[in-house]
């Protein structure tokens, strides 16, 4: 009868953890507060005390198995969470990281958007007919034109240091 008492106070106490299983052991818990009344009503002959003394192992054994289940879910949680925090931790570096790349990529979008606006300033064009010998006349005839020149000044833009480059025109 001791074994019993005992036996349900394990169980009261790890009901008392507040653990997913808390219903299987409630249940548990039950069937050895069954026992416990059957073996007080019972006659006490050895056929009785024999079933008792079984259902008695049977439940500590259940009771074993049941505290060694709790105990595994108890380290998988803990693994678990660790696993989460570091999760967390990762996932906040990964968005700073974006926040910074968007900056990037607007501070970028700017300066594309400052650079795409192209004027051109003090435009001159002119025809030329070019000579045999290579001297080149300014014509007004579209028809005798062999060559166009032109001379045009674009400011700075923004994207970078610009120098003299040429530019082919067709």
């Amino acid at each position: 009868m001791k074994d019993l008492q005992a036996l349900k106070t394990t169980y009261d106490a790890a009901i008392a953890e507040n653990t997913s299983m808390s219903e299987e052991l409630i249940k548990e818990r039950d069937k050895v507060v069954t026992l416990m009344e059957n073996l007080k009503k019972s006659k006490g002959d050895v056929a009785s005390l024999a079933k008792y003394k079984t259902q008695y192992l049977k439940l500590e054994s259940d009771m074993k198995g049941l505290l060694a289940e709790n105990e595994g879910l108890k380290k998988q949680n803990t693994t678990l969470t660790t696993q989460r925090d570091s999760t967390i931790v990762v996932l906040g570096e990964s968005k700073k990281y974006n926040e910074v790349l968007v900056g990037q990529n607007e501070e970028l979008s700017k300066t594309v958007e400052k650079g795409s606006k192209l004027t051109v300033l003090n435009m001159k064009t002119a025809a030329y007919k070019v000579r045999s010998s290579g001297k080149q006349i300014e014509t007004e005839k579209a028809g005798r034109a062999d060559v166009l020149k032109l001379v045009l000044q674009l400011p700075k833009i923004k994207l970078q240091n610009l120098a003299t480059k040429p530019i082919m025109f067709k």
